[in-house]
């Protein structure tokens, strides 16, 4: 029936006021694409774990260009969105 109990959610966020928008692949290869919005109103460190490993991860800009490399690796990111911010990632 496609049910996977919560602790085998794709991924979640450790902070209720950042929300992941979106989860896709990448326009220009097989990458996957998240987004995150903050909405309380407050720049903040929140951690994002994933089912599974990721290898590596970059912060882009909304249309997936200008990468910044993210010197992180694991199931579990730390990320600094900012206050009202969507923030678009890119992870293998």
């Amino acid at each position: 029936n496609g049910d996977l109990p919560y602790e085998k959610s794709f991924a979640k966020t450790s902070d209720p006021f950042s929300v992941i928008t979106t989860i896709k692949k990448a326009e220009d290869d097989n990458d996957v694409v998240f987004r995150i919005l903050e909405t309380e109103g407050v720049d903040k460190d929140i951690n994002i774990t994933f089912y599974q490993e990721v290898e590596e991860i970059s912060k882009t800009n909304l249309i997936e260009e200008n990468p910044e490399q993210l010197n992180q690796r694991g199931k579990t990111l730390e990320l600094k969105p900012g206050k009202n911010s969507v923030e678009t990632y890119k992870f293998k």
